[in-house]
This record gives structure tokens, sequence and C-alpha cells, in this order.
């Protein structure tokens, strides 16, 4: 397990990563990043909010095969996981630090967006088929 540092409300949270295919440290550098450009941008900034953290966490902890997303911040310091894949494939989510996700599928069966549970998201991307191009050996 990789610990997350170079986050003020993440080290007090001793928030982990578990054994996944997807590079953990790779994860580790883009949230640190980031988290950096976040302060860097508003001094007075926390960086990544800690539930939106958390909430992403919860997700890749669910599959040990997730492919890497793109991973980027929103104007709140919330995380905004994306997965493409050809062709025509996406599916983002927003990490709300409230426990909701805020989701988008588009492959060329499915076009749905909505807001669910963190908990409850990974059912839906198995009810769309979207694990068949998010997981690596799928």
């Amino acid at each position: 397990m990789v610990k997350i540092t170079g986050f003020h409300p993440v080290d007090k949270s001793s928030i982990l990563f578990g054994d996944t295919m997807m590079d953990n440290l790779r994860v580790t550098k883009r949230l640190d990043a980031l988290n950096k450009e976040a302060k860097e941008e508003d001094a007075n900034s926390i960086g990544i909010v800690a539930d939106s953290l958390r909430n992403f966490n919860f997700f890749i902890r669910q599959e040990s095969n997730l492919k890497y997303p793109d991973i980027t911040l929103t104007p709140d310091n919330h995380i905004y996981a994306c997965w493409r894949a050809k062709p025509n494939k996406l599916f983002s989510v927003h990490f709300l630090p409230n426990g909701d996700t805020s989701f988008v599928i588009f492959n060329s069966d499915v076009r749905m967006s909505g807001v669910t549970m963190v908990d409850k998201l990974m059912n839906i991307v198995i009810a769309n088929g979207v694990n068949k191009w998010i997981l690596e050996n799928e």
C-alpha cells in the first residue's frame, strides 16, 4: 500500500490506496502535483478536498484492475477522473465531498449521465458494460 503524502487533510486521515494494477505511485504523484497546483493558484486553499479524495479512493479500491484514468481537479478542488477508450468511449466521474458522484458514460450503446452515491457507482459501471473497457483484464 502507498500512503498519500504531501496533503494537509490527507496526512491527517491517512488515506491509503490498496493493491491495484493501477500504478499507485503514478496516482500518488498526480494527486500530489494537483494538490500543489491548487495551493499555488490560491494561497488560502487547503488543496484537494479530503472527502472528495476519500470517495475517489473508495471507488478505485473496489476493483483491483482499473486502468489509470486522467485525473484533474474541478475549480472547487474535487477530484475528476476520466477513462477513455477508442472508438468514442468515455466514462467520467466527479467525486463530490458528500459521498455522491456525478458521472457521464458515452459509448456506441449508451449515453448516460447522472448522480449516484460512490458505493453504487460500480453497479452502474457494470450494468452499462463500462467495466469492459476501464478494467485491465476484461
